[in-house]
């Protein structure tokens, strides 16, 4: 994996990782259920803890791209373009 692959799989993670702490879409209802069942426990924490979420969504990318040799980059590029996208609007407001 070349450095260029690296950085594009590192904005994926950004990116799943938001996508399942702070987006509404699809994830909202889920994650307002886990937080409304375990309250304080460990899966919610999880939910509500960057760091901690981030680890399983980069144990995560590692898989695809290993098992979608093909296939995940293609994502990793559509996920990693919605990061930057997201962070420049951001700086924008």
């Amino acid at each position: 994996m070349n450095a260029t692959e690296t950085v594009v799989d590192a904005l994926a993670v950004a990116r799943l990782t938001r996508l399942v702490q702070d987006d509404d879409v699809p994830f909202g209802p889920a994650r307002e259920w886990v937080l409304d069942v375990f309250g304080e426990a460990k899966p919610a924490e999880l939910l509500t803890c960057p760091w901690c979420l981030s680890i399983h969504m980069a144990g995560l990318v590692a898989l695809l791209r290993w098992r979608f040799p093909r296939a995940w980059p293609v994502a990793a590029r559509v996920l990693a373009g919605s990061q930057v996208t997201g962070t420049l609007a951001e700086m924008r407001d």
